[in-house]
C-alpha cells in the first residue's frame, strides 16, 4: 500500500522533510511527475541537502528510490544529484532507479522556455527556466524523446535533430543552440545512465503484489495543477492526486494514506494570482524569518497569510486524509496571525476558488485574525508542549478543513515534527476507550471516510483507516447499489449470451437480495445450532455478504456457500471446531464445506477481518455502570462542560423519561423526587444494553449497516433505539451542548438508528418462498460452476499424487541418511572408473 504526499498550496511546503521522515519505514520511494523544477530541502545530521529530480527517499538507507514516467528528466542534472550523494557517503547504485517511459528534458527545451518567457512579455508566466514546459510540451505533440530512446543512438539522434530543426524554424536566430554538442554529451551519458534505467510497469506491479511499503512524494503543488491550478500560471503535469496514479502506474486502490503538506502561511514563486499576499513589512518579515528564497531558482517568494478557501479547495481535489502543517516556528514572534476565511467578489461570496483571474485579481478576502503565541516551538516534541493560542491556530484549520493535522512541523530538521495524537474533534470528543481493551476505540462522526475521531494515544482515523474493512468494505449507499447492480448484470449477460436462457427466467436483482438475506437468517440460526458466539455468527454473515458483492447468486447459489463461510468464520473468531463434527453437526459432507472455501477466499480478498460493535456496546455498558455507582475516579471522565465523577453520578440518576419500544417494561421506582438508585439505574443499563445487544443482532445483520456504517456509529444507534435518554446523557459526558461536532455526530448516529428501525421481519421471505426462488435459480445458474465439489475431488485427486511421489522421496532419503549414519566410516567411496 501506498502513502502519498502532496502539496496543497503552490509548492515549497515543506513535502521533502516529511518524506524524509516516513521514509524511515518504507521500502520504495517515488516520484511520479514534474522535473528538477522541483526543489526539496532536507536537513539530516547537520548537513543540507537540495534535491531537484530525486525523490527524497534516497538519504534512508535501503530505501530505494525511483522516477516514474510521469517525470520529465534533466540528465546532466540527474548525474549532478548522484555525484553530490556519492560525495557525501550515500550510495547509489542499485537505489535509485529511472523509468525508461520518462521524457528527456533537454538544453534546447531550457534555451526554448526562455524564448517563450520573452514572447509573452508583461504575460510571462514566471517560470523556473528548467525547459519544463516544453518539454512536455513536445510530449503532448508526440515529437519528444524519452529515457528508452537514448539507447537506440541513431533513432535518439534523429528524433533530436528534428525536434531541433522544428525550432529553429520557429525562433531563427534567436535560437541559440548547438544540436551536435548536445548528442556528443548523450554519447558519454548512455552507458553511464543504463543500470540506473528500469521498465517501471512490472516494478510497480511486483511491488503491489509482494506489499511493498511505498512511499510517493508529488512535486510541485495543486494549485500549480495543468486543470485545476491558477492557469496560466501553472506548470506543465498534473500535480494532483491523478498526476500519481497516471505518472507511477499505481492504481487508486492501492492508496493507504493522502498527505497534503500546508505551509502556516502561503508562498509562490513566480507570477499569477496571490490572493492573501502581503505587500508589507508582514509579507517581509514572513520573508526573511521564513528564508523564503526558491530551492531551485534562488529567487524571493511571495509570502502572505495562509489562505484556507485554497486549502479546503485544495482537499476537495485531492481529498487528504490528513495535513502536515510545517513551518509553525516562523509564526512564532508575531504580535497576531491572520487566516484568509472568505472570498467576496461585487459583494457577495465566493462559494470556492475561482477559476477567472479578472475574478482573483478584483475580489475581497476575509481575515479572521489570531492572538500570537510570542513564544519559541522549535525543538517541541509533543502537541502538549505547543503555546495554548499555536494549539488555537490548528484547531481552527482542522475545524475550517475537515481535515486534523497528523503532522506539524517547527524547524527543518526531521527531529522537529510533532505527530499531532488528536485533532480538532478529538478536543471536543474524547470517546471511550474500551474498558476491556485499551489498545481499541470506535468512533468516526460522520459517513465512513469523512470526519474522524480519536483518543489520547491513538485515532480512529489511524486505525480504522488501515484495517480491511475500511478499505475494501465501506461503501456509500450509490456505489453499494451500483456494485450490485453491475455483479448481477455480468452474471445475467452470461446466462442470456453463453447459455442462452432468456432474461425473464433469469433471478432478478431483488431476488437475489431477498435470497442472500434469508440465506443470512439461516447462517444465524446454523450458528445458534453450534453454539457459536455472536463474533462468529457477524463475521459469517459478513463473509457471506461481501461474497455476493463480487459474485452472483446466478453463479454461485447461497446454498452452495452459506456452510463454508460459517465453516470459515468458526476458524476466523479461534472456535476450533473439528471439520468432521461440523459437517456431522450439519448433516453434509466434508467436501461440501471445503469446495467453494477457496473461491470464498478470492472473494474476500484474503483480508478475513471484521470489525465489530459487540465489544464497543460492551465498554460503554462498563462506563455507564461506573459513572452510575461512582467509582470512577474524579477527573477520568468528564462531561463537555467539566462536570465530575460525583455530578456525573447525580445526572445518570436524575435522568427522566424513557423511550416507548425496546424498553417499553422499564419502570420508574426511585425516590419522590423521581431520582433513582444506583442499583435500579444499573438495571436500567443492563436493559438498555440487552435491547441494543438484539438491534445489533438480526436488524444489523440483516440489513446493509455493516456496509455504510462503522462499528461504533452502529454501537451508539443501537443505544439509541434501545433508550435515547441515556444514550442523549453518555454522549453529553463526550461532547459540550454547544460542540459544533455534536449535531453532525448526532446526525450520523440517527441516519444509522433509521436504517435499524426500519428492518422490517416480512422481508425475510418464507422456506417456501426460498424453495420457489432455488427452483427458478436451478433454470438459469452457470453450467461451469453446478458442481463445486466434482471440481474440488478432481483438483484433490491430482494434489494426492504429488503428496505420495513427495512422501516416497522423503523415506528414501530417510531411510539412505540412516544407513549412512549406522556406517562408522560414513558412507561407501566412489568406485574408481
Amino acid at each position: 500500500m501506498a502513502t502519498i504526499v502532496l502539496g496543497a498550496q503552490w509548492g515549497d511546503e515543506g513535502k521533502g522533510k516529511i518524506v524524509d521522515v516516513l521514509s524511515e519505514d518504507i521500502q520504495l520511494c517515488c516520484r511520479a511527475q514534474g522535473g528538477h523544477n522541483a526543489g526539496h530541502t532536507i536537513v539530516k545530521g547537520g548537513t543540507t541537502f537540495d534535491v531537484h529530480i530525486l525523490p527524497s527517499g534516497v538519504l534512508t538507507e535501503g530505501c530505494v528510490s525511483l522516477i516514474g514516467s510521469g517525470c520529465v528528466v534533466y540528465v546532466p542534472g540527474f548525474f549532478k544529484e548522484l555525484n553530490m550523494l556519492e560525495t557525501h557517503g550515500i550510495a547509489t547504485q542499485d537505489r535509485i532507479l529511472l523509468s525508461d517511459r520518462c521524457h528527456v528534458d533537454l538544453d534546447l527545451h531550457t534555451k526554448v522556455d526562455g524564448l517563450e518567457e520573452v514572447e509573452l512579455g508583461q504575460g510571462s508566466i514566471g517560470t523556473t527556466g528548467k525547459g519544463i514546459g516544453p518539454t512536455y510540451s513536445t510530449k503532448a505533440t508526440r515529437s519528444g524523446v524519452r529515457v528508452a530512446d537514448i539507447f537506440n543512438k541513431e533513432y535518439f539522434d534523429e528524433k533530436v535533430r528534428h525536434l531541433a530543426d522544428g525550432f529553429k524554424k520557429r525562433y531563427g536566430d534567436l535560437l541559440s543552440y548547438d544540436v551536435e554538442e548536445e548528442l556528443k554529451r548523450f554519447d558519454d551519458y548512455r552507458e553511464r545512465l543504463k543500470p540506473f534505467v528500469v521498465d517501471q510497469v512490472p516494478l510497480i506491479e511486483s511491488a503491489v503484489k509482494g506489499n511493498v511499503r511505498m512511499l510517493v512524494e508529488g512535486a510541485n503543488a495543486l494549485m500549480l495543477d495543468i486543470d485545476n491550478g491558477t492557469y496560466p500560471y501553472v506548470t506543465s503535469s498534473n500535480t494532483g492526486l491523478g498526476g500519481i496514479f497516471t505518472g507511477l502506474h499505481l492504481s487508486p486502490r492501492k492508496v493507504k494514506e493522502v498527505i497534503g503538506v500546508v505551509k502556516a502561511y502561503t508562498t509562490r514563486v513566480g507570477g499569477g494570482p496571490f490572493p492573501s499576499e502581503q505587500l508589507n513589512e508582514f509579507g517581509e518579515r514572513l520573508q526573511s524569518v521564513g528564508k523564503e528564497f526558491g530551492v531551485t531558482t534562488g529567487r524571493k517568494r511571495r509570502c502572505g497569510w495562509l489562505d484556507l478557501v485554497l486549502v479546503k479547495f485544495s482537499h476537495t481535489i485531492n481529498w487528504y486524509d490528513c495535513f502536515n502543517l510545517t513551518k509553525l516556528d516562523i509564526l512564532d514572534d508575531f504580535d497576531e496571525v491572520k487566516v484568509a476565511t472568505e472570498y467576496r467578489y461585487k459583494g457577495e461570496k465566493l462559494a470556492s476558488f475561482p477559476a477567472d483571474l479578472h475574478v482573483l485579481d478584483n475580489m475581497e478576502v476575509i481575515y479572521q485574525t489570531f492572538p500570537g503565541w510570542k513564544s519559541k516551538t522549535v525543538g517541541l516534541k509533543k502537541y502538549e508542549e505547543l503555546p495554548v493560542n499555536a494549539r488555537k491556530y490548528i484547531d481552527f484549520i482542522e475545524e475550517f478543513t475537515g481535515v486534523k493535522c497528523k503532522y506539524i512541523g517547527t524547524g527543518p530538521g526531521r527531529e522537529t515534527t510533532i505527530t499531532n495524537p488528536g485533532s480538532w474533534l478529538a478536543h471536543h470528543i474524547h470517546f471511550f476507550t474500551l474498558t476491556t481493551d485499551r489498545s481499541q476505540h470506535h468512533f468516526i462522526a460522520g459517513p465512513v471516510g469523512h470526519m474522524s475521531t480519536m483518543t489520547q494515544t491513538l485515532t480512529e482515523d489511524d486505525l480504522y483507516r488501515t484495517c480491511s474493512q475500511y478499505r475494501l468494505w465501506s461503501f456509500s449507499p450509490t456505489t453499494l447499489a451500483a456494485l450490485r447492480s453491475k455483479t448481477h448484470s455480468l452474471a445475467l449477460h452470461r446466462a442470456t449470451t453463453t447459455s442462452h436462457i432468456p432474461a425473464e427466467k433469469c433471478l432478478t436483482e431483488t431476488e437475489e437480495l431477498l435470497l442472500i438475506t434469508r440465506y443470512c437468517d439461516q447462517l444465524r440460526t446454523t450458528a445458534a445450532h453450534f453454539s457459536f458466539p455472536i463474533n462468529v455468527k457477524a463475521t459469517a454473515v459478513q463473509y457471506l455478504r461481501r461474497f455476493y458483492l463480487s459474485n452472483s447468486c446466478l453463479t454461485y447459489p447461497p446454498k452452495d456457500i452459506y456452510k463454508s463461510v460459517l465453516w470459515l468464520a468458526s476458524k476466523t473468531e479461534g472456535m476450533h471446531y473439528p471439520l468432521g463434527d461440523f459437517a456431522r453437526k450439519i448433516a453434509t459432507d466434508r467436501d461440501v464445506i471445503l469446495a467453494p472455501e477457496y473461491k470464498v477466499m478470492q472473494a474476500l480478498r484474503f483480508t478475513l477481518d471484521v470489525r465489530q460493535p459487540y465489544r464497543g456496546l460492551k465498554g460503554a455498558l462498563m462506563e455507564m455502570v461506573n459513572l452510575a455507582e461512582g467509582v470512577v475516579r474524579d477527573g477520568e471522565v468528564r462531561s463537555g462542560d467539566g462536570r465530575g465523577a460525583r455530578e456525573l453520578q447525580d445526572g445518570i440518576c436524575g435522568l427522566q423519561g424513557l423511550q416507548d419500544g425496546a424498553l417499553s417494561t422499564w419502570r420508574r421506582q426511585g425516590s419522590k423526587s423521581g431520582a433513582l438508585e444506583a442499583k435500579e439505574v444499573g438495571d436500567r443499563i443492563n436493559a438498555a444494553y440487552a435491547a441494543a445487544r438484539n438491534v445489533l443482532d438480526r436488524p444489523a445483520l440483516l440489513t446493509d449497516v455493516w456496509f455504510l456504517y462503522t462499528p461504533s456509529q452502529m454501537t451508539f444507534a443501537a443505544l439509541y433505539l434501545a433508550d435515547a435518554p441515556l444514550t442523549d446523557f453518555y454522549l453529553g459526558t463526550k461532547l459540550p451542548m454547544d460542540s459544533e461536532a455534536r449535531p453532525k455526530i448526532l446526525a450520523v448516529i440517527h441516519s444509522c438508528a433509521e436504517l435499524l428501525a426500519s428492518f422490517d421481519e416480512k422481508t425475510i421471505i418464507s422456506k417456501e418462498q426460498r424453495a420457489e426462488l432455488e427452483e427458478k435459480l436451478e433454470g438459469c445458474r452457470d453450467p461451469a460452476t453446478r458442481d463445486l465439489v466434482k471440481a474440488h475431488l478432481a483438483a484433490k485427486l491430482g494434489s494426492d499424487d504429488d503428496e505420495e511421489e513427495k512422501k516416497a522421496k522423503k523415506k528414501e532419503a530417510r531411510e539412505k541418511h540412516k544407513k549412512e549414519g549406522d556406517d562408522f566410516f560414513g558412507p561407501s567411496l566412489p568406485a574408481k572408473g
